[in-house]
């Protein structure tokens, strides 16, 4: 099995749930299962060890009258986008047991970016289907190449009917949106725009509402705005205010009202 793509093995093992799926995803994606110096949730890779900590988390779960499954180690979900992984692992008081996470099948971080328009900042009313309630929030999607701003440049399209302005992306870092849960990173952007359009056919968004700085301050201190992403972005913006004047491509002049 050495050598073996994960897409490979995850055809073969339609139901994901295979051990074999795990340890390919040990071969092809070491950085997921390093381990670090210090008190931390070290991944176990012992197998008799491995054994034993399923056994004891079967005997656990039976006893709280819970499905012994929930027990078993491996990648125990996934779809096109996204794979649940159950990992053996040895908490620092010495204990052991399994601990979950949700691992995007790409390695390329996903975008968000807050848009800036004609001295405002435009957001999205924007249903989401987890939370199953509307959001004002900033563009954002899944990265599907390597080039950041030809992403931005499709999400603004097709999220807004928006263009962006040549050489305006700048980037304000990378976010980590949950990190008890998601092995996910998202880098963050702050963009100016030529052109703003309607909400994209197909979209779940119902309006697109540009707002000022103080505006969306206040939104935010209010509890409006739930979404990281827009929270995080304007921070870096706001907080980072000098050192982007500084720079040759920079955000805050497209701001400077704020």
């Amino acid at each position: 099995m050495k050598g073996e793509s994960c897409r490979d093995a995850a055809t073969r093992d339609i139901g994901g749930r295979s051990r074999g799926y795990y340890e390919v995803l040990r071969d092809n994606r070491g950085d997921l299962f390093e381990n670090s110096a210090g008190p931390t949730y070290e991944i176990v890779e012992d197998l008799p060890r491995v054994a034993e900590i399923e056994r004891g988390m079967k005997e656990h779960l039976l006893g709280q009258g819970m499905p012994e499954s929930w027990a078993e180690v491996g990648v125990v979900y996934q779809d096109p986008y996204f794979m649940t992984l159950r990992d053996p692992v040895e908490f620092p008081n010495g204990t052991t047991g399994t601990y979950v996470r949700i691992v995007p099948h790409s390695t390329l971080p996903g975008i968000a970016f807050l848009p800036i328009f004609r001295g405002k900042i435009v957001l999205l009313k924007h249903f989401r289907h987890a939370t199953r309630s509307w959001h004002l929030e900033i563009p954002r999607g899944f990265a599907e190449c390597s080039e950041p701003e030809r992403d931005i440049e499709r999400e603004a399209r097709e999220e807004m009917s928006a263009s962006v302005k040549r050489g305006s992306v700048v980037s304000l870092g990378t976010l980590h949106p949950d990190t008890g849960l998601l092995a996910h990173a998202v880098g963050l952007y702050c963009v100016t725009l030529t052109a703003l359009g309607d909400p994209g056919e197909g979209e779940a968004i119902s309006e697109i509402v540009p707002v000022r700085a103080r505006t969306l301050s206040r939104m935010i201190s209010e509890g409006l705005i739930t979404d990281s992403f827009t929270i995080a972005a304007y921070a870096r913006v706001r907080l980072g205010r000098r050192f982007w004047m500084a720079g040759p491509r920079a955000p805050a002049r497209a701001v400077a009202r704020f």
